[in-house]
């Protein structure tokens, strides 16, 4: 059984601690849930991660970038366990756009950036390396300064 003396030095000890504890209480306005969010993108609009359009294998689609809307945000589900080499190309440009490809890391794994209206061209090998991740992002930009359209084809 503890002695009396361990008994008084314990709750001593703990009094102290607590003690040391005062003032760490966060005083930060925004810790009661007004915070902004951290994107304030209209949800309809592809211009950010967080509202990136899902896009399929096989898949093609055109579409078009102004001055103002200077890059739209794809996200492609890759199968899980199939290891080849994916397409991504953007052709039929009226101006400069590049491309690039993004892992779920948000990690740039390659881009294509020709000049003017040259087609853009990413080739990706996915191997076992990359089984926990089967999301890529695939990011158009507008080089420009004038509107832009263009084609994706994703193979």
């Amino acid at each position: 059984m503890p002695s009396l003396m361990t008994r008084l030095l314990s709750i001593l000890l703990l009094t102290g601690m607590l003690a040391a504890c005062e003032g760490e209480i966060s005083t930060n306005a925004n810790a009661t849930g007004d915070a902004p969010f951290p994107v304030q993108n209209d949800p309809n609009d592809n211009d950010d991660f967080f509202h990136a359009t899902q896009k399929y294998l096989g898949s093609t689609f055109s579409d078009t970038l102004s001055i103002t809307d200077t890059v739209d945000y794809f996200f492609i589900d890759l199968p899980i366990g199939v290891y080849r080499a994916y397409r991504f190309e953007l052709t039929g440009l009226t101006g400069d756009a590049d491309i690039e490809l993004i892992n779920a890391y948000l990690n740039k794994e390659s881009w294509s950036d020709n000049l003017e209206t040259q087609d853009e061209l990413i080739e990706y090998w996915r191997d076992y390396t990359d089984l926990d991740n089967n999301i890529v992002y695939l990011k158009v930009i507008n080089r420009s300064g004038n509107d832009v359209m263009y084609t994706l084809e994703i193979q």
